[in-house]
């Protein structure tokens, strides 16, 4: 019994620096895993907001002609429109969810009925 009392003893200050070790190992991980997830959130919210552009250009592009005249625009305005949307640029984008409410509005109203469209201005 008095054997195993001194091999334990005698490995305790060993055990206690791999346990300091271990923990700043621990922490040095987490700071990596933290790096990591950050830039992966970056990556993913940059991924998404280039989707969200492509998906506003190719439902602006949908619209026929008299629906971007009615909200305002021509065909050669939709990409600056849309980028300066998702910038938040206020010189380039009047009230972007207004007119484009505007928009959805009157394509609706065109579709649901067999009337010929005619516009609100």
């Amino acid at each position: 019994m008095i054997d195993v009392e001194k091999s334990a003893s005698a490995r305790l200050p060993i055990m206690r620096v791999w346990l300091e070790r271990g923990e700043r190992f621990a922490a040095s991980v987490s700071r990596v895993l933290l790096r990591v997830d950050a830039w992966l959130a970056r990556r993913l919210s940059a991924f998404e907001g280039a989707q969200a552009r492509r998906a506003a250009r190719r439902e602006l592009y949908a619209l026929d002609d008299r629906l971007l005249n009615d909200i305002g625009l021509r065909r050669e305005q939709i990409p600056e429109f849309v980028d300066g949307m998702f910038r938040g640029n206020s010189e380039t984008v009047r009230r972007p969810s207004a007119i484009l409410a505007k928009a959805a509005a009157a394509a609706e109203v065109d579709a649901g009925t067999a009337r010929p469209y005619r516009s609100a201005a």
